[in-house]
């Protein structure tokens, strides 16, 4: 079996009337997480309550219950894909999650949401409501078909293009990240992203734009991702960076490489370029690196 099959033929004009009026980014009213659980080995609290484990490793359908539904839910799937020309071979479209995070949020997280700092949450800049602070969950994805569009009204997430185009390109990002080698990600990203973040305030209050005059930073691998030989930090600067700033970014290169070294990859000097002057191909070759701690919104 396969969608073809389910398909209905000819496609009901009702649902593609519904389905033009829709948007990624818009929101959906109403939305009950539905997963596949794993009584044998639940991860969720829900599971454990509500499957009884076996001997086999069946996977058990759970819906969350009407009383436990999200408010909303934000679109995710490619506009042309929600409302498709010619042929219709998508009877579902994706929506993730949205939800008031208020009361889970620190001093100073509101601020970190809205600048993208948080890596699994996006701020709706056009708040659904006047009260909270709503946010799109990215850490699920929920197929519905489409004929649920028809009646409802679209709900604006964004107030501008600019953050709509920001919401694509966080979504396309989130799937477009190649694996890397364990000791890569823990040594290098996770390290360099846990310094920043040490250090910020210490570099922030001297003026210095070590941090803040950056637009985004990649790595650079030699070999396979999975088997690498060398990898090589690239800053890619919005405005030219001083001897003393770029003396920042070398300090934890410094303080890192040795530890590397003890996984055989080796650590090379860090690269500080331009997107202006760094040929397309060449970019493409980087892994782009997801630094929330960077302190100005983050390029993911």
């Amino acid at each position: 079996m396969n969608l073809e099959s389910l398909l209905i033929d000819p496609w009901p004009r009702e649902i593609s009337e519904a389905a033009d009026k829709f948007h990624q980014g818009h929101l959906v009213e109403g939305i009950r997480l539905l997963y596949m659980g794993s009584p044998q080995s639940p991860a969720t609290s829900f599971t454990s309550l509500n499957t009884q484990p076996g001997s086999d490793r069946i996977l058990h359908p759970l819906i969350m219950p009407q009383a436990l539904a999200y408010r909303y839910g934000i679109i995710t799937s490619a506009t042309c894909d929600l409302a498709e020309a010619g042929d219709h071979k998508n009877p579902f479209f994706q929506v993730s999650p949205v939800f008031d995070i208020s009361e889970n949020l620190r001093q100073g997280q509101e601020k970190q949401l809205k600048e993208g700092r948080f890596g699994d949450f996006v701020y709706l800049s056009q708040q659904p409501e006047s009260e909270g602070v709503w946010v799109a969950d990215l850490r699920v994805s929920i197929p519905i078909e489409k004929g649920a569009l028809v009646g409802r009204t679209p709900i604006d997430a964004f107030l501008t293009e600019e953050d709509r185009i920001g919401f694509a390109a966080r979504l396309a990002r989130r799937v477009a990240r190649a694996a890397l080698h364990g000791d890569v990600h823990d040594l290098v990203v996770s390290s360099l992203n846990g310094w920043i973040k040490k250090k910020e305030k210490e570099i922030r209050s001297t003026g210095s734009g070590a941090f803040t005059d950056v637009e985004r930073v990649a790595l650079n691998v030699v070999g396979d991702r999975l088997q690498p030989r060398a990898v090589q930090v690239v800053v890619f600067e919005e405005t030219r960076l001083d001897n003393k700033d770029r003396a920042v970014w070398r300090e934890w290169r410094h303080a890192s490489k040795s530890i590397l070294k003890n996984v055989k990859i080796k650590l090379d000097p860090c690269v500080f370029q331009t997107l202006a002057k760094m040929p397309v191909r060449d970019y493409e070759r980087l892994v782009p690196l997801s630094i929330p701690a960077l302190g100005r919104t983050a390029h993911w």
